[in-house]
């Protein structure tokens, strides 16, 4: 069940419940490996009555969420808070099979979550009254399923969505993959990262891939990143340069994960 409004950091996560290929394969064909779709709502909210919203979350609509992961409507589900990064300030984000199956579910439980209490919905509106969707679909990471990838999540993490060539995006999710991957576990074996994965864009904005890295605390993921990208840049100069003439674009974010079930 959901952990209310629970006093951690994370990476918008939304990468931290989908599946993804196994940890020493990273070379392999994604398509080979079960690749969930996340729905993703990024809501520009009052900050100075966010929190407001937060218990409208866990009062009226977490207990539908919950039921649709009962019920198998949905994978899995979480909000988060911002704590550094640009506009967005919260994140509602649901986790499903199928691309169908996420965009009616993502409707029919926030049907059912206002129907149940309009004035509650109606005051979440006014809080929260603009927002971006995105779907995304994993490509790779660190775990070989959902459950695993949510059991090696850990308290701080930081997301960073990629502006990309879209010619070329295929060449950069290689790289990542065979490049970068690696790299990243060798931080995870060290005890230093806890995950890693890489997303691409299905429907949405201007963001057409993002990267997630989680570790235990801050300290351990600004060094884990740092090593990672002092021997990206010096082992594999080549591919680097190439991917940043790629995906050319980024924004990073740090989120406080509220709420999420399983």
């Amino acid at each position: 069940m959901h952990s209310n409004l629970r006093p951690t950091l994370a990476v918008f996560s939304l990468a931290a419940s989908l599946a993804a290929l196994p940890a020493a394969g990273f070379a392999e064909s994604h398509e080979e490996a079960p690749r969930p779709f996340i729905y993703g709502t990024y809501m520009e909210c009052a900050t100075g009555t966010q929190s407001q919203s937060d218990a409208i979350v866990k009062n009226v609509m977490a207990p539908v969420f919950d039921k649709g992961v009962e019920d198998g409507t949905i994978a899995s589900w979480g909000w988060m808070g911002h704590a550094v990064g640009g506009k967005w300030r919260r994140v509602m984000y649901m986790i499903a099979p199928t691309l169908e199956g996420v965009i009616e579910a993502n409707n029919a439980l926030n049907s059912t979550a206002a129907e149940g209490n309009p004035l509650e919905a109606n005051r979440f509106q006014q809080i929260c009254p603009a927002h971006d969707d995105y779907i995304w679909r994993w490509v790779a990471g660190s775990a070989d399923d959902g459950g695993e990838i949510a059991e090696q999540r850990a308290e701080v993490g930081m997301s960073t969505y990629w502006v990309c060539d879209m010619t070329n995006e295929a060449r950069a999710d290689e790289i990542i993959t065979q490049v970068a991957g690696p790299v990243w576990q060798k931080q995870i074996d060290a005890g230093m990262l806890a995950s890693w994965g890489w997303l691409e864009h299905v429907i949405g904005g201007e963001y057409r891939r993002a990267s997630t890295l989680t570790a235990k605390d801050l300290p351990s993921l600004l060094a884990a990143r740092q090593a990672v990208i002092a021997e990206l840049f010096d082992k594999h100069a080549d591919q680097m340069k190439e991917l940043t003439e790629i995906c050319h674009t980024h924004q990073d974010y740090v989120w406080n994960v509220m709420m999420e079930t399983p």
